[in-house]
């Protein structure tokens, strides 16, 4: 489970928190993903964080500024909209015609956590990348 990862990365998360600036906010998953992508190096963990937080005030911020709003619109009403999320996405007018709700399964972890499996096998990826390629 999440809280037994956290607990046996809990030093690193820790540090790692020193280099999120008080403007963004990170919570611990967020942070345990670098840990976990870079286990015993602290310094290869901390150094894709900054790109991360770099990416994601210059290149992604767009993205990132979006995907917050749909988020916040998505549970406006207590619940989860994912209409509002899909129709959000970057490219969403392209993808959306083929990852449908045929092409998915929505389900939630035993923590409630939402789990969003695209099917591969119903999507005609070889028309979607052909569309949606540059």
């Amino acid at each position: 489970k999440t809280e037994g990862v956290l607990m046996n990365n809990r030093f690193v998360v820790e540090s790692l928190r020193e280099v999120v600036p008080d403007d963004m906010e990170m919570g611990d998953v967020d942070l345990l993903r670098f840990a976990l992508a870079y286990p015993d190096d602290k310094v290869g963990a901390e150094k894709a964080l900054k790109n991360a937080i770099q990416w994601r005030k210059t290149t992604g911020k767009m993205i990132v500024d979006a995907a917050n709003e749909a988020v916040a619109k998505a549970t406006a009403n207590g619940g989860w909209e994912n209409e509002v999320v899909r129709d959000a996405a970057p490219h969403a007018d392209i993808i959306n015609d083929f990852i449908t709700p045929k092409a998915v399964i929505t389900t939630s972890t035993e923590d409630g956590d939402l789990v969003y499996v695209i099917r591969a096998s119903q999507i005609d990826d070889k028309k979607l990348m052909d569309k949606a390629s540059v």
